[in-house]
């Protein structure tokens, strides 16, 4: 019983960590549109509308695999805030 937790827990720290590792990166990756050059906005909107794009469907993928839940979770939160720094 106490090794079938153990091997539950590592998993699921697991899958929590490797998910905010990757909104995190893909939130740091929108301070990429600080390099490309302000006269040329139409590019800045262009990266800027693929990592909200990816941001969304990266959460989504991960709430498909998640238990549904009827509240907020810390990941949830954490990736709304995400979305709004983008």
């Amino acid at each position: 019983f106490l090794r079938f937790i153990l091997i539950a827990l590592i998993i699921n720290y697991f899958f929590y960590s490797s998910a905010y590792l990757l909104i995190f990166l893909i939130t740091a990756v929108g301070f990429a549109t600080f390099s490309i050059n302000p006269a040329t906005p139409h590019f800045r909107c262009q990266v800027t509308g693929l990592l909200l794009l990816t941001s969304v469907n990266f959460r989504w993928i991960i709430t498909q695999r998640l238990p549904p839940v009827s509240y907020l979770t810390l990941m949830d939160k954490y990736a709304i805030g995400c979305l709004f720094h983008l």
